[in-house]
């Protein structure tokens, strides 16, 4: 059988690699989306728990203070059951109105609570709210109430009532109630105050949620029993329960249990105020309905793409292979001394007879030496003319003298025009340009270059005014210490190009020197800006463990883009070299901006490397 050729190989190869590559990447896509999009399912539920656990929380909170402030209102707890005596006189009535206006001061303009009632298990009873329509036998009424007698047993603590018809009023609305039994109650007739609201405030709590995802919602109190909804059949819990562990409250949980055959994915929260649990429960494949959309897209996609490479490699083999394939007919009929080069260009004739693209192939790479060989002489040419004009544009530059005296000039006469700031700013130009033109690259010391970065934060302060301040602080023994040339200023620059680009003012910088133990000192550098991203200060922090561990790497780049351009990376190299490695760097994000510390190992100066 005949072997395959160079084209069946290299279609197959090519092939199967882009087939793996595109299967594996699809792989990879589809995981990572499915994960994607369950992750943010999950947080859909999570966030929507939270919106109803805290106006939940609100609206209970709201009515559990009223209960606390009737319960230990002194005319309430003295002065309540004097007020109903067996023949009601003017004091009475007044003393009753008094109460009403009480619980409309405690209840306020906005009506928080539907309904405020205060009772005895005699029958007093005062109310206030938007109902006026009381049974005449509230007496036997009261007794009938079924949580009285967990009220009791809370011994003033409240207790929340899930929702009921209302048996005091014969509105008979549907409500939920949280109830206080008055402290001291006589043990013959005790004392409560019951503070209701509408069942619609939690169907307006629920619906709020429930527009912006395809959860079904669900609210049980701390014993399991139904708090919402108790009127539709339609929405019965398809879980028990016990179907949902006891975790700890304030914390989003899930599970995935099996329903009737069913899996469904349960998020819930329990309030750690009210003791109330909000649960979420959808069907795990409606929940990953997007996940199987996303699954037969990327099927599609990946089919299409197999298609097309298959296309692609068979056209790329075939355009590869078929000057090889007609190279080697050539070769089959030459001798091995007629392959040379110079052979070929000897025997025109034979290489005449060769096919056209043998002979454009030739003749290109023949006129690609000649012209490769020209541009290089040109390239070489023009070079040299490019650095002697580079040169005398060098020559013919303004001297730094002038460029002093000219903002000298501009600073006295914006002195004379009373413009103090633009003067300020040009006097402080002038030092900064003093700084960095001086041809040598000696190293400084520790306060001429903090002189300098304060002179740079100066004019930054001249220009933002009171949307910036600084700090500078050296420890007196440091300030002589031995530190190489234009390395703060640039870290400190780094600031305002991007800490505090996307951060309102007003901004802050800080810059300390001082002792560590151990014979080291430390420069701290502060700002209050937006920290880095993610994915820079992990590319800073790799860099900075290469040069704590002795790993720099590239040295030769430090001051390839000027004083004007150097970088944060290139500023901690220059110390990393400057101190021979007995320097260490740690750099991290705060809450409000970010925190770069610097470590030298020796006080002494150390020489120029």
């Amino acid at each position: 059988m005949r072997k395959h050729g160079i084209r069946s190989k290299l279609f197959i190869s090519y092939t199967l690699i882009v087939s793996f590559v595109i299967a594996i990447l699809s792989l990879f896509f589809y995981i990572r989306m499915s994960s994607v999009v369950w992750e943010r399912s999950l947080e859909t539920s999570r966030q929507m728990l939270q919106r109803v656990d805290a106006s939940l929380s609100q609206a209970i909170k709201d009515i559990d203070r009223i209960s606390a402030q009737v319960i230990y209102n002194s005319d309430f707890q003295h002065k309540f059951e004097e007020s109903f005596s067996t023949v009601e006189t003017y004091e009475d009535f007044d003393q009753k109105n008094a109460f009403v206006k009480i619980l409309a001061t405690l209840n306020g303009p906005s009506f928080i609570a539907q309904q405020i009632n205060v009772f005895n298990l005699d029958g007093d009873f005062i109310s206030y709210g938007l109902k006026i329509d009381p049974y005449d036998n509230l007496k036997e009424r009261i007794s009938l109430l079924d949580w009285v007698t967990p009220t009791l047993k809370k011994d003033g603590d409240k207790q929340i009532n899930p929702p009921h018809r209302d048996e005091l009023f014969k509105s008979g609305e549907l409500v939920f109630s949280l109830s206080r039994l008055f402290p001291h109650s006589s043990a013959s007739s005790p004392k409560f105050v019951e503070v209701q609201q509408s069942y619609e405030k939690l169907k307006e709590i629920a619906g709020d949620a429930l527009l912006q995802t395809n959860n079904q919602l669900y609210i049980f109190d701390d014993e399991g029993h139904l708090f919402y909804p108790i009127e539709d059949d339609k929405l019965i819990p398809p879980f028990e329960w016990s179907d949902i562990p006891h975790l700890p409250s304030g914390v989003f949980h899930n599970v995935t249990e099996k329903v009737n055959g069913e899996s469904m994915v349960i998020g819930w929260l329990r309030s750690s105020f009210s003791g109330l649990t909000v649960v979420a429960a959808q069907p795990k494949q409606q929940l990953l309905s997007p996940v199987n959309s996303l699954r037969s897209i990327v099927l599609t996609v990946m089919i299409a793409a197999e298609i097309f490479a298959l296309l692609i490699a068979y056209w790329i083999a075939s355009s590869i292979t078929r000057p090889i394939r007609l190279i080697l007919k050539d070769v089959k009929r030459l001798d091995l001394e007629q392959i040379n080069l110079n052979m070929m260009v000897q025997n025109q004739k034979t290489y005449r007879k060769a096919t056209y693209e043998i002979q454009e192939l030739y003749d290109g790479v023949v006129s690609m030496k000649t012209r490769l060989n020209n541009s290089v002489d040109q390239f070489i040419d023009s070079q040299k003319r490019e650095n002697l004009a580079h040169m005398r544009a060098l020559h013919n530059q303004l001297q730094p003298h002038f460029v002093f005296n000219t903002l000298s000039s501009i600073g006295a006469l914006a002195e004379n025009s009373g413009a103090d700031q633009a003067a300020a700013m040009s006097y402080k130009m002038m030092h900064l340009m003093e700084y960095i033109s001086q041809p040598n690259t000696d190293p400084v010391q520790m306060q001429e270059e903090l002189n300098f970065t304060e002179s740079y934060l100066q004019l930054m302060k001249l220009r933002y005014q009171d949307n910036f301040s600084y700090e500078v602080e050296v420890t007196e023994t440091l300030s002589g210490i031995i530190f190489p040339k234009v390395v703060l200023q640039p870290i400190v620059e780094n600031s305002f190009t991007h800490g505090f680009r996307s951060v309102n003012p007003p901004w802050h910088i800080g810059i300390k020197v001082t002792e560590s133990n151990n014979e080291q000192w430390a420069i701290r550098i502060t700002d209050n800006g937006s920290g880095f991203q993610i994915e820079a200060l992990q590319r800073i922090k790799r860099f900075i463990e290469n040069l704590n561990d002795g790993l720099s790497s590239q040295p030769d780049l430090i001051g390839s883009k000027g004083i004007g351009g150097i970088g944060l990376e290139n500023a901690l190299m220059r110390l990393y070299l400057f101190y021979q490695g007995k320097v260490s760097f740690d750099i991290h994000n705060l809450e409000e901006g970010m925190e770069l510390t610097i470590k030298v190992g020796l006080k002494e100066g150390m020489p120029d490397v």
